[in-house]
């Protein structure tokens, strides 16, 4: 299966500023910290819990899409694949400082939660006097990883999380405190059941990637497979799925030949997520009373 190698942009290396200005340019309400590649709500209302998310670039609207009235104050964007540093993260934090405090969500990636931990802990001993008044909140809805394999870092992070970017950031729109806001988003992140399906890999080069734990290297001497890079042909078959794959080419559940007719797939995937008697799997506990919001995303390849 070929993947595209195609793309309209300037330099790969201003990719993501570029993206970044485009975005910013078209939401007035938004302004961008270039250096740090942060965008964050222009004229705050400081009198409200700020909302910070972040991650690698290339997984368009995640996560700069999100910042806007009611939903994320800022997000602080890496280059593609690759988490923002922690000194970017601090700078972020700095830049939606408020009276009422901020909530940081991310996605559980190692790296992910290395740098915006490691900034939250920097501001902390550079501001005593506010130390309690950020939160951090990991994300892991992914049901692909069962349990004693995720034992040592967990469930992976997924779309999942734009629910917790949506519920929280309404309650602190509506005026909710700190505490409400972070435990409100601890809540639903542990209510939120997530699988992917792909026909696809991308691949990673550790020289595109040195800070990025979990990719997992299908072919060591190929480059990633984002704008700029050589055209690549992906390691799954014309007729083979994966399903469960993570958003970086993280290993799936298992892989399935010849791919099975969405009226077989759907069923199976929605089954994964809502089994309470999987005991590898089981981590949401539904019932047939449940009140259920579905989220249907892209995962792209």
């Amino acid at each position: 299966m070929s993947i595209q190698s195609k793309h309209f942009l300037n330099k790969s290396e201003t990719l993501v500023v570029d993206s970044l200005r485009g975005l910013c340019a078209v939401n007035p309400q938004l302004a961008l910290d270039v250096e740090n590649k942060t965008v964050y709500v222009a004229k705050q209302d400081r009198s409200k819990v700020a909302l910070m998310c972040g991650g690698g670039s290339g997984h368009e609207p995640a996560h700069a899409g999100f910042v806007g009235e009611g939903m994320l104050t800022a997000a602080v964007c890496g280059n593609v694949f690759a988490s923002p540093n922690a000194s970017q993260v601090r700078r972020g934090i700095d830049l939606i400082s408020n009276d009422e405090g901020t909530v940081i969500i991310v996605k559980n990636y190692t790296g992910d939660v290395l740098n915006f931990g490691l900034a939250k802990e920097q501001y902390a001993a550079l501001h005593p006097d506010k130390a309690d008044r950020v939160k951090f909140v990991v994300v892991g809805d992914d049901v692909a990883v069962g349990k004693t394999q995720g034992k040592i870092v967990g469930r992976r992070g997924l779309a999942g999380t734009v629910l917790v970017y949506k519920i929280a950031g309404a309650l602190a729109q509506r005026g909710g405190s700190l505490n409400e806001v972070y435990h409100m988003a601890e809540w639903v992140s542990q209510a939120i059941a997530t699988i992917g399906v792909s026909l696809g890999h991308v691949h990673a080069s550790p020289l595109l990637n040195q800070d990025l734990f979990s990719v997992r290297l299908t072919d060591p001497s190929s480059t990633q497979q984002v704008p700029g890079t050589a055209a690549l042909e992906s390691n799954l078959g014309v007729t083979e799925v994966e399903i469960g794959m993570g958003i970086h080419n993280e290993s799936g559940h298992k892989t399935e030949s010849p791919i099975p007719p969405l009226s077989e797939l759907i069923p199976k995937l929605i089954g994964m997520m809502t089994s309470t008697s999987d005991p590898e799997r089981s981590f949401v506990p539904f019932n047939g009373k449940d009140n259920v919001v579905l989220l249907v995303n892209n995962l792209g390849a």
